[in-house]
């Protein structure tokens, strides 16, 4: 059970009804529109780096999965399990983010990355041998992209953990969410 009570759209402010128009009615903001300031800006960021930014979908969605799992963020690994599906992350390479197959399924960025996401999760400051080979192979916004995605979804993760936010009985994210990028 949500540690605090959902707050359902006809019941928000009206900013932040209107931006609910451009995501789902997932119980992850409804749990944290409590705080409609924030949540506004919450939103706007996601929107930002799922469907507006460069880094490519399937290294977005890995770094995102991946972040989720370390931090237990089960609301957080489902969520993103379905994005991950429609930007084409095969199933092997899911099931290798939790340990359940062999992880030799990623290719050398994906690779990197994965050891990024794991250093910056579980620590401050990631050493220069896993930082340098990521800025190499992307540009540098997609660069900045990983980082803020890192920082954002631990965040994220933390909050779905410690609201208890449940997921929704019905599967609410689909390729529309996709469509605006």
């Amino acid at each position: 059970m949500a540690r605090l009570p959902y707050i359902e759209i006809p019941d928000m402010p009206e900013p932040l009804q209107r931006a609910f128009a451009t995501v789902p009615p997932l119980n992850l903001f409804k749990e944290i529109a409590h705080a409609p300031e924030a949540t506004l800006e919450l939103i706007s960021l996601a929107s930002a780096l799922v469907t507006r930014g460069e880094l490519d979908p399937v290294l977005r969605e890995l770094v995102i999965l991946r972040v989720g799992i370390l931090s237990g963020a089960d609301y957080e690994v489902h969520q993103h399990r379905q994005l991950a599906h429609i930007v084409g992350v095969t199933h092997s390479k899911i099931d290798a983010l939790t340990g359940e197959t062999s992880s030799d399924v990623f290719d050398p960025i994906e690779q990197h990355l994965l050891g990024l996401t794991d250093a910056l999760v579980r620590g401050v400051k990631a050493p220069e041998e896993l930082l340098a080979p990521v800025l190499a192979e992307l540009s540098s916004g997609a660069f900045i992209e990983v980082l803020i995605l890192i920082g954002y979804y631990m965040m994220v993760s933390r909050l779905m953990v410690n609201l208890q936010v449940e997921i929704e009985d019905v599967d609410m994210i689909n390729k529309d969410v996709l469509d605006s990028s």
